[in-house]
């Protein structure tokens, strides 16, 4: 989804009110996710019959919607009428609908397409993010028309402290072993997805839960009770990874909140470590299939544009992108310097938004590593950090073109505000980050080296004239 702003009949305003209007909208947009995909040029149009406005306008549609995801893909002629009316229902806020009723649209068409072929219509449109649908039997009965709602629903019990505290105190300990411990129990989401607060999720309860387990956002592992017997319904995050340590115990210990300095600067190092690479690594690899390449296809096609900017890529890295045994390139061993500067420099399908949230990234990382005098970050600082990193990565992993991924980043992303990373990996993080550390001061020598070099040839030239 992208979003472009456009003013009209501009002719009745001076340029200082357009530009106020403009700045309100980006304003009343930022803390919302919709500024993710607010494109960065804003459109006064005067509505005239000829206005260079309205075809810069026009020329900027094309321009971003080419960028989406199977632009130009061949469907058949036949689902568009189908592609028309998840729009319609879609447009009428509708969330989801029973299979049935497309299957009933489909046959009073005049040439209705197969059973076989209406599978394969909602798997296509799944796999570009248009709809959510999967043909498992627990499944396949009902289509979610918009993506974005699960990840709503994931919100909604997140972020639902407060609701819970003001309107349902009697399951407020149902709230407490939930942020505690991420047993989600169904008298809590009954509580949250009452038919005043959330209509569509409470209609959809059961559909929606066996999705998140589907997804791998809550898992229903099997508990017992004291004697024995299997306790049904526990519900549970699925980043709740511990098994219980006896038979008697129905959920294992979450790792509390970070509380000191160190903990607060390990968080958000391994935001940007470990979530950060992997986001970019996915988004990597949803361009290179974009273009119909393996990764060493699409890294050899640009061989010469990389050979012609060693002022970007060290011998590190070149060594990393063609290993010098002739082996495949493994984009695990890709950090985000080196997606950075591939996304900077050879990856032309990438579009100005992902370019700007790269960047934003990449600035995060300089102003954690660069910047800091310690292993330490406040805890008015962690929240800015989460914030700013969080929203950014959330956003990327929305180009990346699966539903399930985003919804990984996003439950990710809000684990790290709410619960400290296990201690047995801060020791690895400090490795990877003090490996970086070291590799850039290689390249910030290396710049000194040339940086040298060069006045030192100024300075003779100089002398000789």
């Amino acid at each position: 989804m992208l979003v472009i702003s456009v003013l009209t009949q501009v002719q009745r305003y001076r340029h200082e009110i357009c530009e106020k209007y403009f700045k309100e909208i980006r304003s009343y947009l930022k803390d919302k996710p919709t500024i993710l995909h607010l494109v960065n040029e804003d459109f006064a149009i005067d509505n005239t019959v000829v206005d260079s406005k309205l075809v810069a306008l026009k020329k900027k549609i094309v321009e971003v919607a080419s960028q989406q995801p199977y632009w130009g893909e061949e469907v058949p002629a036949r689902w568009i009428l189908l592609e028309r009316e998840l729009m319609r229902l879609k447009a009428a806020g509708i969330k989801v609908i029973p299979r049935t009723l497309l299957e009933a649209f489909n046959q009073a068409e005049d040439v209705p397409i197969s059973r076989e072929e209406l599978d394969l219509f909602l798997k296509f449109q799944n796999d570009i993010g248009t709809i959510l649908y999967f043909s498992l039997e627990v499944l396949k009965d009902k289509i979610v028309l918009v993506p974005q709602w699960m990840i709503d629903a994931l919100k909604s019990l997140i972020t639902a402290e407060m609701f819970v505290l003001r309107n349902v105190p009697a399951v407020a300990k149902k709230w407490d072993m939930f942020n505690k411990s991420g047993q989600l129990s169904p008298e809590l989401i009954d509580a949250i997805w009452t038919k005043e607060t959330y209509p569509d999720l409470h209609d959809n309860k059961e559909h929606i839960l066996l999705l998140m387990e589907h997804l791998n956002i809550i898992a229903r592992p099997r508990s017992f009770s004291e004697d024995g017997s299997e306790i049904k319904d526990v519900l549970r995050f699925w980043f709740q990874e511990e098994e219980p340590s006896d038979a008697g115990s129905s959920a294992a210990a979450m790792p509390s909140a970070p509380t000191s300095d160190i903990d607060r600067f390990m968080c958000i190092a391994h935001l940007l470590v470990d979530v950060g690479s992997r986001v970019l690594r996915q988004l990597l690899r949803h361009h290179t299939v974009k273009s119909t390449c393996t990764l060493d296809q699409y890294l050899a096609k640009h061989r010469n544009t990389i050979n012609s900017l060693k002022r970007f890529f060290n011998q590190f890295q070149m060594d990393i992108m063609f290993p010098p045994n002739g082996v495949a390139t493994d984009l695990d061993n890709y950090d985000i310097t080196l997606l950075s500067a591939i996304f900077q420099n050879i990856v032309p399908t990438l579009s100005q938004q992902e370019k700007d949230m790269i960047k934003r990234l990449r600035e995060e990382r300089n102003k954690l590593y660069g910047h800091a005098n310690s292993c330490q970050i406040s805890a008015n600082d962690f929240q800015t950090y989460c914030k700013d990193i969080s929203s950014t990565l959330t956003g990327l992993s929305q180009q990346c073109g699966d539903t399930a991924f985003e919804a990984e980043i996003l439950h990710e992303t809000q684990c790290t505000q709410i619960s400290a990373i296990p201690a047995g990996s801060n020791l690895d993080i400090l490795k990877i980050w003090f490996g970086r550390m070291q590799n850039v001061e290689g390249v910030l020598q290396d710049m000194r080296v040339r940086l040298q070099a060069l006045e030192a040839r100024e300075m003779s030239s100089g002398s000789e004239s």
